[in-house]
């Protein structure tokens, strides 16, 4: 917390000013490196009081890699007047709240930096991965959504290795205000060629799809359909595949008869195991 307060003095910021209970504010529970006003942040903590900010100067910066800290935010928004970060880490994802002079400074960065690679300074691997910059909202519950909501969101597929998510997301923002763009990468930031994209607006969705849908970047066509979250497409599948038979005159019965002492002889290992382990 101490080195934090001085990288903010040093960018000429008033931590004093801004007040030591922001995060508190903004994350909804108590800062536990400030023992300052213990009575006031259990209080923040259990109405979730955002009265004394406004959360549109937040914006919520997620898919960032391991081991960020709110240094890299400081320096990765360091020309948008950024005045508070917090960054979260659990053991699916690295997200960070961060917030902003005013609500210009903060659209600025959300159409400027989206789909920008970063690193973590302190890292080892230092690899670099595009961020997802959304505005901050509360999460909408499945009874306040309505039956064309599924239409806001694309699948963007047959995307070239070669476009950028900072480039993918202008895109598409040509159409509309976007609420969420994805570019999917793998553990080295690398592009797996799909995407998705939620517009706030079901018409600038449609608008885009009709548009961009069969349209060339980079040598491929993208493919655009609409997703409905939460919903399997095609059924899943319990086929197996199995080659490499051990003589031509392999019959039907004989793979059964393999498959058989295959599962048993699964069951007999685990059972082993469970058994090492537990008792």
């Amino acid at each position: 917390m101490n080195n934090n307060l001085n990288i903010m003095s040093n960018m000429g910021l008033n931590y004093n000013e801004m007040g030591i209970n922001i995060k508190s504010n903004l994350m909804g529970y108590s800062n536990y490196n400030d023992f300052s006003n213990t009575n006031s942040l259990n209080s923040q903590f259990k109405t979730n009081s955002y009265s004394n900010i406004s959360t549109k100067n937040l914006l919520y910066v997620a898919d960032l890699p391991e081991d960020t800290c709110e240094e890299d935010m400081l320096s990765f928004f360091r020309d948008y007047h950024m005045t508070m970060c917090s960054v979260t880490t659990n053991y699916t994802k690295v997200y960070s709240l961060v917030y902003f002079e005013n609500e210009d400074w903060a659209e600025k960065a959300r159409f400027e930096m989206n789909g920008v690679k970063i690193s973590a300074k302190y890292s080892i691997n230092k690899v670099q991965i595009p961020v997802r910059i959304c505005k901050w909202e509360a999460k909408q519950t499945i009874s306040e959504r309505t039956a064309d909501d599924y239409k806001k969101n694309l699948l963007i597929k047959n995307i070239s290795k070669d476009l950028s998510a900072h480039f993918f997301f202008k895109i598409f923002r040509e159409y509309g205000d976007i609420r969420s763009c994805k570019l999917a990468v793998d553990y080295m930031g690398l592009s797996k060629g799909y995407g998705y994209v939620t517009y706030y607006s079901a018409a600038e969705s449609e608008k885009a799809k009709d548009a961009l849908d069969k349209k060339e970047y980079y040598g491929k066509n993208l493919l655009i359909e609409f997703l409905q979250p939460g919903m399997r497409r095609h059924p899943r599948k319990n086929n197996i595949y199995v080659k490499h038979f051990p003589r031509e005159n392999f019959t039907d019965q004989d793979l059964k008869v393999y498959i058989i002492i295959f599962i048993d002889e699964a069951f007999f290992y685990n059972f082993i195991l469970y058994y090492y382990y537990y008792f």
